[in-house]
């Protein structure tokens, strides 16, 4: 069932229908990207997002297109949590607009909210009234990520979701949009199509050939991650295809220049019949004291690559083969992009890792990311046999990284594919998904042990950590749920699914 639902190859070049049902407004279906609202909630002590962002990949064509959606997670919280106990509200307290019914028990707008039948001590809320607002996309959007336009801080700028459709291969860019009433998604949305569902983004926002011209190459097949790059003079998203070698960079564009793609290179080819990308993580860069510990770092943190961290050096895992991929991109002038290619893939190296001996026949390496905050060790998720790695990506006297082995592998599930990474100054914790034993495993970094094993939910897929309220979400693609798992190191429920977004109806869809 996993891997004919969601398998990276599913259906490569399907075009979306123009008729069919309506995908839902105010549910989940088949969730698999997430990504927090990187804005401050204003009416939060501790600074939570407020939003959070889910692609609903529609990974059994039931309806006529995927789903992005956004969740509001203050009225999330509140319709379940009290804060002067730190811990789910025991008790029905009409008087705060607050009940968490008994186990199985019916939920409606008003009260959304119960304890889980299988395990009461978690609570499990209908997701219908904290979706503030949908749009459509193509059949089995991927992952999102988000960009702050360059019209304002992080407090008071614009966002920006970007979106690989991989059924229909093109990028899709929404607007958040702040208003009275809250948020709102916008994407050149024509509502005459919507047919009581979400309406479909219009072609103004959806990216298909390099240069916005039908005459130059069509987005190759598969795009699958992306991760937006921005710098103190550039402004990128890099798009790695699951398939197909392909990879691709976006112009995110400004107040003056409309995002399109400006090249792609298949860079992510092994050579072989099975070729393609998933991990991407940009190498931090900076100057001495300019860094996230600011003056408490006084060393500088500049690849040579970078010229002065003028430039983005970003690092990408092959899927099909033991190997990563270490690129930057060379400066063109506008009149030059399409004339030359800015992309340069300088190097390649093996992550080490497990040997996949005789049980080897898929996909070998899953996400990336770095582990510290100068980038100097990168960690590495091995699908096939499944592990942690580590990657020493230090910087030399020259600037050059390592890009050599570090340490041994951490043995992990069967097939783990996605990896979020938390720094709170004292813990560093990597979170991987295990689509198939429905587990998030947490691996502390300083000590490379393995310290929880936890059960979320059938088919986990994404992770996004939540700082400010000390917990993760898991998008459970399966049984269309997000799980809400605690890390606080406060709180008796540390690694524990404390909640769930969505009624746990496994397989319903």
């Amino acid at each position: 069932m996993a891997a004919a639902v969601f398998g990276l190859g599913l259906c490569a070049g399907c075009e979306s229908p123009s008729v069919g049902i309506a995908p839902p407004s105010d549910g989940l279906f088949f969730p698999v990207g997430l990504a927090l609202d990187p804005k401050p909630d204003p009416g939060d002590p501790q600074g939570a997002p407020r939003y959070l962002f889910v692609t609903n990949a529609n990974s059994d064509r039931a309806y006529a297109g995927s789903t992005v959606v956004a969740v509001d997670l203050r009225a999330f919280w509140d319709a379940w949590y009290d804060p002067a106990l730190d811990a789910p509200d025991p008790y029905c307290r009409e008087d705060v607009g607050r009940c968490v019914q008994p186990p199985g028990a019916p939920v409606d707008a008003t009260y959304p909210c119960r304890h889980l039948a299988q395990a009461p001590q978690v609570v499990e809320c209908e997701e219908a009234p904290f979706v503030v607002d949908a749009v459509r996309v193509g059949h089995f959007a991927a992952r999102v990520a988000v960009s702050l336009e360059p019209d304002g801080d992080v407090a008071t700028g614009r966002r920006r979701l970007w979106v690989p459709v991989r059924g229909d291969p093109s990028i899709v860019y929404v607007d958040v949009v702040e208003g009275a009433e809250g948020i709102r998604l916008e994407c050149a949305q024509d509502p005459d199509a919507a047919h009581g569902g979400p309406a479909p983004c219009g072609d103004e926002h959806r990216l298909t050939h390099v240069l916005d011209d039908p005459d130059e190459p069509r987005l190759a097949r598969e795009p699958f991650n992306v991760l937006v790059a921005e710098g103190p003079d550039y402004r990128y998203a890099f798009v790695a295809h699951a398939t197909g070698g392909a990879l691709t960079r976006i112009d995110l564009g400004d107040a003056d220049r409309k995002p399109r793609i400006v090249e792609q290179l298949f860079v992510l080819d092994t050579g072989n019949t099975a070729s393609g990308g998933i991990g991407l993580a940009l190498r931090p860069c900076f100057e001495a004291g300019q860094g996230p510990l600011g003056p408490a770092d006084p060393e500088p943190n500049v690849p040579a690559l970078s010229k002065g961290c003028e430039r983005p050096v970003v690092y990408a895992a092959l899927r099909y083969a033991p190997r990563i991929a270490m690129f930057t991109v060379t400066p063109l002038a506008p009149e030059e992009i399409g004339a030359a290619t800015g992309l340069r893939a300088l190097s390649y190296f093996s992550p080490g890792g497990l040997d996949p001996g005789a049980s080897f026949g898929g996909a070998f390496l899953g996400d990336i990311a770095f582990a510290d905050v100068r980038g100097d060790r990168l960690v590495a998720v091995q699908t096939q046999p499944g592990a942690l790695l580590s990657v020493d990506t230090s910087l030399d006297d020259d600037g050059v990284p390592a890009n050599v082995p570090a340490g041994p592998p951490v043995e992990l599930c069967q097939q783990p594919t996605t990896l979020a990474i938390h720094d709170d100054g004292i813990d560093r914790l990597a979170f991987v998904t295990c689509f198939r034993s429905a587990h998030l495993f947490v691996v502390d970094l300083d000590s490379m042990q393995v310290v929880s094993e936890t059960l979320v939910g059938a088919g986990p897929h994404a992770v996004a950590v939540d700082e400010a309220r000390e917990v993760v979400y898991v998008s459970n693609s399966l049984e269309a749920t997000i799980s809400v798992v605690d890390i606080s190191r406060s709180r008796p429920t540390r690694f524990d699914v404390i909640a769930k977004l969505g009624l746990e109806e496994p397989f319903s869809q």
